[in-house]
């Protein structure tokens, strides 16, 4: 099992996404900052690339353009670790969480734009369901 937010975890999700989705869609990095989860408040992020989740990896991406490869996150999504663990398990939606402003946002809004339709797609639901069966969650909120 890959614990959640680990690099293990995203490198799963790296590996189903590319099973599970198909090579049409947004590029755009993404940064997820996380509050609240166990531990010290924690992130990652996701290089897409023509809707392929190309690299991904913990912590943030500078904004300064000092990321893994010298990139910036085009988009940031802050959120509760209580979301994060929702919405992976797919009992929230993050299109739904951004409405209603729990999902805090910074940046490229077209980007956001662009990606959110593949987050809604029953594509990135089967994403969710696959890798959440492989996912363990420490201390996450019942």
């Amino acid at each position: 099992m890959a614990v959640f937010l680990s690099q293990e975890w995203l490198d799963l999700t790296t590996r189903i996404w590319a099973e599970t989705l198909d090579d049409s869609g947004p590029s755009a990095a993404i940064q997820v900052l996380i509050t609240g989860a166990p531990g010290p408040d924690t992130g990652y992020w996701w290089m897409l690339e023509d809707g392929r989740l190309r690299r991904a990896g913990t912590g943030p991406i500078e904004t300064s353009g000092s990321g893994p490869q010298g990139e910036k996150a085009d988009v940031t999504l802050t959120e509760t670790y209580a979301d994060a663990v929702a919405i992976q398990a797919g009992t929230m939606d993050l299109n739904a969480l951004v409405m209603q402003g729990r999902v805090k946002v910074s940046g490229d809004l077209a980007k956001l734009m662009s990606v959110l339709p593949v987050t809604a797609s029953s594509a990135y639901k089967d994403l969710l369901r696959s890798v959440g069966a492989e996912t363990e969650y420490p201390d996450a909120p019942r």
